[in-house]
């Protein structure tokens, strides 16, 4: 835990030091809200996740169909959030290195919930941050919103005329797993520890 914080620290240092040239600064309020239930996996029932395009941190089109035959981990955030998202992105990194070999069969997504802010230039050096491998998308409006209903996720934009960026966003902050067949069919809580993660993920690797 000791690690894991301390990572988050120094991953908001440099945010706010990179927002100078163009990623603004972190708001001052924290705006994930935590899933309700203390289980930190949970399986879902399976339900397939249609095939959607967006455009990825390089600015290229981007398909869900494109992933087919990996393990997808998904997480719905935005490159401004001062907490709970890149403590989601230093335990994707914890996670991957933990996957050792069985890493190359799963791919980390991360799609905004801030399209106003979040452009490919942004995501593409937040996510360098972490892992240049994790996928950062965004897109139209109204194509994301249709992605976070396939999710189940909600999003609200709060206002905030004091803060550095003038708004918040408030947005679930579970991490979804699609299997190899595009199918939603594990939760990872933001309790989840990435131990937890890599259980999970070798769980479905496994059959």
């Amino acid at each position: 835990m000791r690690t894991r914080l301390l990572a988050v620290v120094a991953i908001t240092a440099a945010l706010a030091a990179t927002a100078c040239g163009g990623g603004g600064s972190p708001s001052a309020t924290p705006t994930a809200t935590t899933e309700p239930t203390p289980e930190a996996i949970s399986r879902v029932e399976p339900h397939a996740i249609p095939d959607f395009t967006l455009t990825d941190q390089d600015g290229a089109t981007f398909r869900l169909a494109d992933l087919d035959g990996s393990l997808k981990l998904f997480y719905f955030g935005y490159t401004n959030c001062p907490d709970i998202c890149p403590t989601t992105m230093v335990d994707w990194r914890e996670v991957k290195r933990g996957l050792g070999d069985d890493a190359s069969k799963v791919r980390f997504v991360m799609v905004t919930v801030d399209p106003e802010q979040d452009t490919p230039p942004v995501l593409k050096r937040f996510l360098a941050l972490f892992d240049e491998a994790f996928i950062g998308l965004t897109g139209d409006p109204a194509d994301l919103a249709n992605v976070w209903a396939h999710f189940g996720v909600k999003v609200r934009r709060l206002d905030l005329p004091e803060s550095a960026t003038g708004h918040s966003i408030s947005h679930s902050a579970a991490v979804w797993v699609v299997d190899e067949r595009r199918d939603l069919v594990m939760k990872f809580s933001f309790a989840a520890t990435p131990e937890d993660m890599i259980a999970g993920v070798r769980m479905l690797l496994e059959g």
